[in-house]
């Protein structure tokens, strides 16, 4: 049996994926499949999702109660050079046997096995917001991403990437038009102040890249699903390195976050298919396995700082206040 759970604090992506990827690996392994904390799921309300398969739910609740399973976590890198945790595919899931609790990213496109469609069986989007969020097809969807984002400068994407992926979107297809899909209204015209900004609840933007033929990602899971569900997408641009945009050791950032069918930009703005990122990608994998070797707890590589003596309101309300007069810097 195969089960996970979905925390507080984790954003809509990380818990689709961690919802796929563990209701993909039961599959494989034809067995059992449990979602604990579905209460907590942010996409409760457009998404639709199964908690158990292949076992009741009564007997899923006795399972839940009783905690008689083996946790396994999902093996993570940390690059010192990049200062990021990397995670890729884990291949011990295959060995799990009994009862066994995951817990991890698992972003990684092996984890469906082959079968790029297993997604579209584990959830769909409510006809309403499909209905409610069309987009026209000659319309880009530009997802940034802001918010708690720009606490951690190596994840905020610089404007010269949107504006070469905007140059090549128009040089590659017929759009006229963008439409900026955002967690963060104020720093997307501050960003794009031409542009159209969506302003709707997480259920447009989901709906919206879900809709979208041509896209513009940042370097954030939100967007995977919406899109490689959607099924409507031709032209896909993503960050190249993905959270370690332009990093100078040329390593990815994470080996689990290249994905198929998109073309992935650098910083010059040059394009690579999927197929000609792979073997930059497998070479930081095999650096990875090589060298990197020292189990820890996740505390070690934590990085204390001033936040965590500023009480949490005030933090939000400090945090609010700079948004208003920086929404470059601040979300």
């Amino acid at each position: 049996m195969i089960i996970t759970e979905l925390y507080e604090g984790q954003g809509l992506g990380n818990q689709l994926w961690v919802y796929a990827a563990s209701r993909s690996i039961a599959e494989q392994l034809n067995v059992p499949f449990i979602l604990l904390g579905a209460e907590r799921f942010k996409g409760k309300d457009f998404l639709h999702i199964n908690s158990e398969v292949g076992i009741s739910a009564a007997e899923a609740v006795d399972v839940a109660k009783s905690s008689r399973w083996s946790s396994f976590h999902e093996a993570f890198f940390y690059d010192r050079e990049l200062d990021y945790m990397s995670s890729g595919f884990d291949s011990r899931v295959l060995a799990l046997s009994g009862m066994s609790k995951l817990d991890g990213l698992y972003q990684s496109e092996k984890y469906f096995f082959g079968d790029l469609e297993r997604p579209k069986m584990y959830f769909d989007l409510d006809d309403v917001w499909k209905s409610k969020n069309r987009v026209e097809d000659d319309t880009c969807i530009i997802n940034l991403r802001g918010g708690e984002y720009k606490r951690h400068k190596n994840l905020i994407l610089p404007e010269s990437y949107w504006n070469k992926a905007i140059e090549n979107m128009k040089r590659m297809s017929d759009v006229r038009k963008f439409l900026v899909v955002t967690d963060d209204v104020r720093y997307a015209r501050a960003m794009f102040p031409k542009f159209d900004v969506l302003e709707g609840g997480i259920e447009d933007c989901y709906a919206s890249i879900y809709n979208a033929k041509y896209l513009i990602l940042s370097n954030s899971s939100f967007a995977y699903f919406p899109v490689k569900t959607g099924g409507n997408s031709r032209l896909v641009i993503a960050p190249k390195y993905w959270a370690r945009y332009a990093n100078p050791c040329g390593r990815w950032a994470s080996i689990a976050n290249l994905y198929e069918s998109w073309l992935w930009q650098s910083p010059d703005g040059r394009l690579s298919t999927f197929e000609e990122c792979l073997p930059e990608c497998a070479g930081t994998e095999a650096v990875y396995e090589a060298k990197y070797f020292v189990r820890t707890t996740p505390d070690i590589v934590q990085k204390p700082g001033i936040r965590q003596f500023v009480p949490k309101l005030l933090r939000s309300r400090i945090k609010r206040a700079l948004s208003l007069i920086l929404p470059r810097y601040f979300g």
